[in-house]
């Protein structure tokens, strides 16, 4: 990379964003694995203020700590939309209240899987640490096949009389089977079950797994003294405290532990490689400083949303300013989880998420959507244009992904026209460019927008563009009176003009290589 020098007195005179065009790219594309489908056209940012940020994601842009990058759907395997969501328009639905009930259970009960089972009748204990155990392994499976189901986990401890296979047994790989086919996907039950066995920890409580021929999986329990039981009141009495703050992105050693043990765990990567530099650069790095808004507040409660009261018991610390932060999640003090969020002057723009694989039960990814969707609302009361909640991308062919369709309602990104498009009006057409193969990608229309929308006309005059030439910053239209231009290097500004619009290539800095 060319040119990286220190821009200070120019960045503090007339631009926050100084970029570097890094060209285009083609790499295996991170979703199918397949070689050479995902083509990008990349910017290196040495600095960018959140408005021009809010700007770049509005144009179907993303960033991975300080790369910025927009997908050429014309040349990829998948097409990756930009996904936002109102967050006043949003309802929640059943399963997701239930999953903020569940937690709220497990700070108040300590215990969240058989609570309602236990208030009915009594259970044997050992099922909740079963359900756990079971709940884990089935979240890591689903991981990994890409699946887009959500089972539920149901342990049967068996009578005295009634021990021929096992004192407990599970229908989970069963049920996985049945959501699976109404995805048209065929799995074998007692492949299913075996795969989830192999993902369960290691256990005392348990003495043998057998996996039956139709899908059960079946638990020899470790014999016990008899003791005597805790009543449904006893078990109940294990409140925990959950606490949220947020703080300008930084390393920190359990931040960077956490990370590592959700990396190994979830995606499989290889310790060795899970550096902190590497942490750094991914998750940490940003190109946004803190930008005052004028409206920070230390301390601001979670707004209300129907159906998720529990959420507005809350508060959530830290806010300074438009910029990239951390969303830290603890209970009784000890990091589960971790947001890696930017909040920009219109929404905040969820990057990535990384959490203890031990507290998989209580399905945190949907939690902290919540939680972020909620806080969105409450920041709106500040910042009134601040109210919507950005997802990432939404890739239609990727089942994984369709999870971000649940947060309703969601728009789209028309990748033609630029503007947002209620996904319920424009299903068909995603549908129909997703299923186009990478090989005739050039046929694929794009336009999610109606006929009446306008397409933004191509601006080929390419003067007012703003650059760095030599540590100095000049408008193209001096430049090239003092250098001669190549037809490529035109072509390259008219190409990157078009990519970032007419307003933010007057507003961003582009950086010249010496030799352009």
């Amino acid at each position: 990379m060319c040119c990286v020098v220190a821009y200070s007195e120019i960045t503090n005179s007339m631009t926050t964003s100084i970029v570097l065009d890094c060209g285009e790219s083609v790499s295996e594309c991170g979703y199918t694995k397949h070689e050479d489908a995902s083509a990008t056209r990349g910017l290196w940012a040495f600095s960018m203020a959140a408005k021009d940020y809010q700007e770049l994601c509005d144009r179907n842009w993303r960033r991975s700590g300080k790369y910025l990058y927009k997908p050429d759907h014309l040349k990829s395997e998948v097409i990756q939309y930009t996904i936002r969501l109102d967050t006043h328009k949003f309802k929640p639905t059943k399963k997701q209240r239930s999953i903020v009930r569940k937690l709220r259970n497990y700070l108040t009960h300590g215990d969240v899987h058989v609570l309602d089972q236990l208030k009915e009748k009594s259970i044997d204990p050992r099922v909740e640490q079963l359900t756990r155990i079971v709940e884990n392994a089935v979240q890591l499976y689903i991981k990994d096949k890409n699946l887009n189901i959500e089972p539920k986990v149901a342990i049967h401890m068996q009578s005295k009389q009634n021990q021929k296979f096992g004192d407990a047994s599970t229908p989970t790989a069963i049920n996985i089977l049945a959501l699976a086919k109404k995805q048209n996907v065929t799995l074998n039950a007692q492949d299913v079950a075996n795969e989830i066995v192999q993902r369960m920890e290691k256990d005392t409580l348990y003495e043998k797994i057998q996996v039956t021929n139709n899908g059960y999986i079946n638990f020899y329990l470790t014999k016990q003294e008899k003791q005597e039981q805790p009543t449904t009141d006893q078990q109940m009495k294990s409140p925990h405290k959950l606490s949220i703050d947020v703080t300008p992105s930084i390393v920190t050693d359990e931040g960077f532990q956490l990370y590592k043990k959700y990396q190994v765990a979830i995606h499989k990567d290889d310790p060795k490689e899970l550096t902190v530099d590497r942490y750094k650069s991914f998750l940490v790095d940003s190109p946004m400083k803190i930008d005052k808004t004028g409206k920070e507040r230390k301390k601001l409660q979670f707004e209300e949303i129907e159906g998720l009261e529990g959420l507005s018991e809350l508060t959530f610390d830290g806010f300074q300013g438009y910029g990239s932060y951390h969303v830290r999640y603890r209970i009784d003090g000890k990091l589960f989880m971790v947001g890696v969020v930017d909040i920009l002057p219109r929404c905040l723009s969820s990057v990535y998420l990384y959490y203890d694989p031990d507290m998989s039960f209580l399905t945190p990814g949907v939690y902290s959507a919540l939680a972020e969707i909620s806080y969105v609302k409450a920041m709106s009361k500040i910042l009134p244009e601040l109210k919507y909640y950005y997802m990432g991308f939404y890739i239609h062919s990727v089942p994984k992904m369709r999870y971000k369709m649940q947060y309703e309602p969601s728009d789209l990104l028309c990748p033609v026209t630029l503007t947002w498009v209620p996904f319920t009006e424009c299903k068909e057409q995603v549908e129909k460019d997703s299923s186009i193969h990478i090989e005739n990608a050039g046929t694929r229309t794009l336009r999610l927008a109606g006929p009446n929308v306008r397409t933004p006309t191509k601006n080929n005059n390419i003067d007012d563009i703003l650059l760095i030439y030599s540590q100095q910053l000049f408008p193209y239209q001096i430049l090239k009176n003092l250098m001669v231009v190549k037809k490529e290097f035109k072509e390259k500004l008219e190409s990157y003009k078009h990519l970032v619009g007419d307003e933010l290539s007057k507003r961003m800095a582009l950086v010249l290589n010496e030799e352009e």
